[in-house]
C-alpha cells in the first residue's frame, strides 16, 4: 500500500498535477498584466483566496487587459474589488469563480459592456456594487445569482445601462437595492422574479425611467422607499404587491408623475410619507390616488411643494399620523391646494400639525381647514402661518389637545380663531398670534382660558384691533390674568396702557419685555405700579408712538434686565419719568426721536450691561442737544459707545463718558454731531478741560471670591481719610445689605459680606465715600 501512494505521488509530480488549495489569507492586490498572467505559476494550486482581491490603479490604467491568468480561481474569501481599469473589456477568466464572502465591486472599468465572464457565481455575502462603468449595456453574467445577502448598489455607470438583464434569477436581497444615476434606464427589466428586500429601496435620477411595472412580484421592503428625480415616471404602477413599507416613502422631484397609483394596497408606513422637492417641484401631481388603503402613518406625514394638487383626496382612510425629528403633519408650500378634504378620518398627530411655516411657505390658495373634522389631539406644535388666503380655522372644532405651541401667524386673511374653541387651554405650551392683519376676533374659549391661567410664553401683537394685544383679547374675553410667566407685554393703544391694571391687577414685576407702541399713546400713568421688567423695554419702533410727551408713568421703574430702546417718539421732548431707574442689563439704546432735546430723567442710572448708543446711522436725535442725564453712568459698565448723527449734539463730556474715553472697554464710536461732540478728540479735549475725578475707586477695587456661597471681601484702596459705605441691592433695585466703615486713613481696606442666609441668583453693588462720589458698581454672584 505504501507503494501505491509512492507511485501516485511520483505520478502526479512528473505531470505537473496540483491538488487545490485555500491560500493568501492576507488577500493580494494585482496591479499589471503581469501579475495576473504569472498567478498560476506564483501561487501554483491556489484556487480559493481567503482574503481580499484587488484588480486595478495600476500607475497606466491602461495595463490590464484580461483576467485569464484567474481562470483557476472557485473562491474568494473576502472582498472582490474590480475598478479603474480602462482596458478590460470583459471578465473572461473569473468563469470559474463560484463565490465571494465580502462585497463585489466593479466600478470605472470604462471598457466593460458586460458582466460575462461572472456566470459561474452563486454567492456574494455581502454587498455587489456596479459603479461608473460608463459603457456597461446590460448585466448579463449574473444571472446565477437568486440571492444577495447584503446591499445591491447601482449608481452612475450613466450613459449605456439601459436595463437590468443578467439580474433575470434574483428573487431576494438581505439589505438595500439603490438604483441611482442612470441617465439611459429605461426599464427594470431582469428584475421581475425579486419578491424581498430586506432594506430600503432607492430608485433615484433615472430620467429616462418610464415605469416600474417589472416591480409586480415585490410584496415586502423592510426599510424604506425613496423615488425621485425620475423625469419621465407617471405613476408607480408596477408596486401593487406592497401592503406595507417598514421605513419612510419619500417621493420627491418627480417631474411627470401625476399620481400614486401603484400603491393602492399599502395600508401602513412605519417610518415618515414625504411628497417634497429638493429643487424643482412636484408639478404634475394633481391627486393622491393610490394611497386610498393607507390607515397609519408612523413617522410624519409632508407634503411640500407641489403645484396643481387641489386636495388630499385618496387619503380618506388614514386614521393616525406618528412623529420623527419633532415633527408630525407638515404641509406647505403647496401652491394649488384649496382645502384639506381627504383627512376626514384623520383623529389623531403623534406630533405637530404644520399649516404652512416661514422657511417653506405657505399654501396660499387654502381658504379653509376643512377636512379636518376628525381631527382630536396633536403631539406637538399646532402652527397655522403664511396662508394668505385663509379667512377662519374652521375644521378644526373637533380639535381637543395639543401637546405644544399654538402659532397663528402671517395669515393676511384670517379674521377670526373661530375653530379653536375646543382646544383644553392646559394641553397649549406658549401662545404666538401675530401678524394677521385682519383679525380682529380672538376670544374663543380656549385662548380666553389661557390668558386666565397662561403656562407659557404669550405674544400676540400686530394683528387688527381687538386682537392686537393681550390686553385687548382679554378685555373681550371679559377676564383678568395673572402677571405673564414668561411672555410679552405690548401696548399699542393708549386703552392697552389704561386698562393695564385691571387686566392684570397686582402685576408690578414684569418677566417678559414691554413693547410701548402706538399713534394714539399720549401717556404711561396706568403703568406707574411697574418696578421691575424681566426682559427688555421698548418705547416706540416702526411707527413709533407720535403722541407721547413724556416717561410720566414709569416712575417707579428701578431695573430692567434686558435692553432699553427708545426710538420713533416724534414729541418726546425729554426722559422725565425714569428717574428711578438704576439698572439695565443689556444696551441703552437713545435714536430718532425728532423732538428729544435732553436726556434728563436718566440720572439714577448708574450701571448698563451692554453698549451705549445714542444715534443710529443716518437716524440720530436731530435736536438733542446734551448729554447731560447719562453723569452718573459706571464707565466698566459700558461695553461699545456709539454717539452718531446726533446733528446739535455738541456736549458729550459727562462724567460717564469722560471715564470711558480714560478706560474705555470696547469700541468707540463718534462721528456726525455738533462741534465739540463730532469725534472722539473733541470729547476728550472737553473733558479734559473740565478734569477727572483723581480717584476712582474702580480702578483700586476687587471683590473675591465671585461666585461665592457664603461670604466674599470688597477690597478697595484710599488715596485719604474718608468713611465708606457698601451697599448690596437685589435685581428690583431694593437694599438688602449696607455696610458702613468709619472714618478711616489713607491704606488698603476690605468689607466683608456674609450672605449665607441669602438666596442663590445675582446681585448689584455700590461703593462711595465721604470724599469722593464716584461710585463702584458692579454685580455679585451666589451660587449654592
Amino acid at each position: 500500500m505504501k507503494k501505491l501512494f509512492l507511485l501516485l505521488a511520483l505520478v502526479a509530480a512528473g505531470h505537473n498535477i496540483v491538488l487545490s488549495q485555500s491560500c493568501l489569507p492576507e488577500g493580494i492586490v494585482f496591479e499589471t498584466q503581469a501579475q495576473i498572467d504569472s498567478f498560476q505559476v506564483n501561487y501554483p494550486g491556489c484556487t480559493e483566496i481567503e482574503g481580499d482581491v484587488q484588480i486595478g490603479v495600476s500607475p497606466e490604467f491602461y495595463n490590464i487587459t484580461n483576467l485569464n491568468g484567474l481562470s483557476v480561481l472557485t473562491s474568494i474569501g473576502g472582498d472582490l474589488t474590480i475598478f479603474s481599469n480602462y482596458a478590460l473589456i470583459s471578465l473572461t477568466g473569473l468563469d470559474n469563480l463560484a463565490s465571494v464572502g465580502g462585497d463585489l465591486t466593479i466600478s470605472s472599468n470604462y471598457a466593460l459592456t458586460n458582466l460575462m465572464g461572472l456566470n459561474n457565481l452563486t454567492y456574494i455575502g455581502e454587498r455587489l456594487r456596479i459603479h461608473g462603468n460608463p459603457n456597461l449595456i446590460n448585466l448579463e453574467g449574473l444571472e446565477g445569482l437568486t440571492s444577495i445577502i447584503g446591499n445591491l448598489v447601482i449608481n452612475g455607470n450613466h450613459y449605456a445601462l439601459t436595463n437590468l438583464k443578467g439580474l433575470d434569477n434574483l428573487t431576494s436581497i438581505g439589505g438595500d437595492f439603490e438604483i441611482l444615476d442612470e441617465y439611459a434606464l429605461t426599464s427594470l427589466e431582469g428584475f421581475e422574479k425579486v419578491t424581498s428586500i430586506g432594506g430600503y429601496l432607492s430608485i433615484a435620477s433615472n430620467p429616462a425611467l418610464t415605469s416600474l411595472s417589472v416591480l409586480g412580484n415585490l410584496v415586502s421592503i423592510g426599510g424604506g422607499l425613496s423615488i425621485g428625480y425620475n423625469d419621465a415616471l407617471t405613476n408607480f404602477t408596477g408596486l401593487e404587491g406592497l401592503t406595507s413599507i417598514g421605513g419612510n416613502l419619500g417621493i420627491w422631484d418627480n417631474y411627470s408623475l401625476t399620481n400614486l397609483t401603484g400603491l393602492d394596497n399599502v395600508t401602513s408606513i412605519g417610518g415618515d410619507l414625504v411628497i417634497y422637492y429638493y429643487t424643482g417641484y412636484n408639478n404634475a401631481l394633481i391627486s393622491l390616488t393610490g394611497l386610498e388603503s393607507l390607515t397609519s402613518i408612523g413617522g410624519d406625514l409632508i407634503i411640500n411643494g407641489t403645484e396643481i394638487l387641489t386636495s388630499l383626496t385618496g387619503l380618506e382612510d388614514l386614521t393616525s399620523i406618528g412623529e420623527s425629528d419633532g415633527l408630525g403633519f407638515v404641509i406647505v408650500d403647496n401652491t394649488a391646494l384649496t382645502s384639506l378634504t381627504g383627512l376626514n378620518n384623520l383623529t389623531s398627530i403623534g406630533g405637530s400639525l404644520i399649516i404652512g411655516n416661514s422657511d417653506f411657505g405657505g399654501n396660499p390658495a387654502l381658504t379653509s381647514l376643512t377636512g379636518l373634522e376628525g381631527l382630536t389631539s396633536t403631539g406637538g406644535d399646532l402652527s397655522i402661518e403664511y396662508n394668505d388666503a385663509l379667512y377662519n380655522l374652521t375644521g378644526l372644532e373637533g380639535l381637543t389637545s395639543i401637546g405644544g405651541d399654538l402659532n397663528i401667524e402671517y395669515n393676511d386673511a384670517l379674521t377670526s380663531l373661530r375653530g379653536l374653541d375646543n382646544i383644553n387651554a392646559g394641553s397649549i405650551d406658549s401662545l404666538y398670534i401675530y401678524h394677521n392683519s385682519l383679525l380682529f376676533s380672538c376670544e374663543v374659549q380656549s385662548i380666553c382660558n389661557y390668558l386666565v391661567s397662561p403656562n407659557g410664553r404669550v405674544d400676540i401683537y400686530n394683528n387688527s384691533i381687538g386682537c392686537n394685544s393681550a390686553i385687548e383679547v382679554a378685555n373681550a374675553c371679559g377676564i383678568s390674568s395673572p402677571c405673564l410667566p414668561y411672555g410679552n407685554y405690548y401696548f399699542s393703544s393708549q386703552a392697552d396702557v389704561d386698562n393695564f391694571q385691571t387686566i392684570y391687577p397686582n402685576c408690578t414685576e414684569l418677566g417678559g419685555n414691554m413693547i410701548i407702541n402706538g399713534n394714539d399713546i399720549r401717556n404711561l400713568d396706568e403703568l406707574s405700579v411697574v418696578t421691575s421688567i424681566g426682559g427688555s423695554l421698548m418705547i416706540g419702533s416702526i411707527g413709533g408712538n407720535p403722541a407721547l410727551t413724556s416717561m410720566t408713568g414709569l416712575d417707579n421703574l428701578i431695573s430692567i434686565g434686558e435692553d432699553l430702546e427708545i426710538c420713533h417718539n416724534d414729541t418726546l421732548t425729554s426722559l422725565t419719568g425714569l428717574e428711578g431707574l438704576t439698572f439695565i442689563d443689556g444696551d441703552l439704546r437713545i435714536w430718532w426721536n425728532e423732538a428729544l432735546t435732553s436726556l434728563t430723567g436718566l440720572e439714577g442710572l448708574i450701571s448698563i450691561g451692554g453698549n451705549l448708543k445714542i444715534g443710529e446711522l443716518n437716524y440720530g436725535n436731530p435736536v438733542l442737544t446734551s448729554l447731560t442725564g447719562l453723569d452718573n453712568i459706571d464707565a466698566g459698565s459700558i461695553v461699545n459707545l456709539h454717539i452718531i448723527c446726533n446733528y446739535l449734539l455738541s456736549a458729550c463730556e459727562v462724567q460717564s463718558i469722560c471715564n470711558y474715553l480714560a478706560n474705555p472697554g470696547g469700541i468707540i464710536v463718534i462721528s456726525a454731531n455738533a462741534t465739540g461732540c463730532n469725534n472722539q478728540s473733541e470729547v476728550w479735549a472737553a473733558c479734559e478741560s473740565i478734569g477727572l475725578e483723581e480717584v476712582m475707586f474702580e480702578k483700586r477695587f476687587t471683590v473675591f471670591p465671585n461666585p461665592f456661597s457664603h461670604s466674599t471681601s470688597f477690597e478697595y484702596q484710599l488715596e485719604e481719610d474718608a468713611s465708606v459705605t457698601l451697599t448690596i441691592l437685589n435685581l428690583t433695585g431694593q437694599e438688602i445689605a449696607v455696610l458702613v466703615n468709619e472714618q478711616q486713613t489713607k491704606g488698603t481696606y476690605q468689607v466683608q459680606w456674609n450672605a449665607a442666609d441669602m438666596p442663590a441668583g445675582v446681585y448689584f453693588y455700590r461703593l462711595s465715600s465721604t470724599v469722593n462720589s464716584q461710585l463702584s458698581t458692579g454685580k455679585v454672584v451666589i451660587v449654592k
